[in-house]
């Protein structure tokens, strides 16, 4: 299983508390596999974020446009096989 943990931080270049602002967090992805011996074959169940916390990736503000700003979120919660 990996785990990712994340204190607070500043997503934004201007340090913005209110649309530049990453809170602490923890992520898990877990994998579970089944594989046959000699690697012929594997069957997998793969978890990512599966706490479903939704974490700020990048964030700036719209030039020209007062008040106004964009910010990118890392992928919610995904399980696959």
């Amino acid at each position: 299983m990996k785990v990712n943990d994340s204190d607070d931080y500043f997503v934004a270049s201007d340090l913005d508390p209110i649309n530049g602002y990453q809170e602490s967090h923890i992520r898990y992805h877990p994998r579970l596999a089944f594989i046959r011996k000699g690697g012929e074959w594997e069957i997998a169940i793969i978890g990512k974020n599966l706490t479903d916390v939704s974490v700020c990736v990048s964030s700036n503000d719209v030039p020209l446009a007062d008040g106004n700003g964009f910010a990118q979120r890392a992928r919610l919660k995904s399980v696959a096989a």
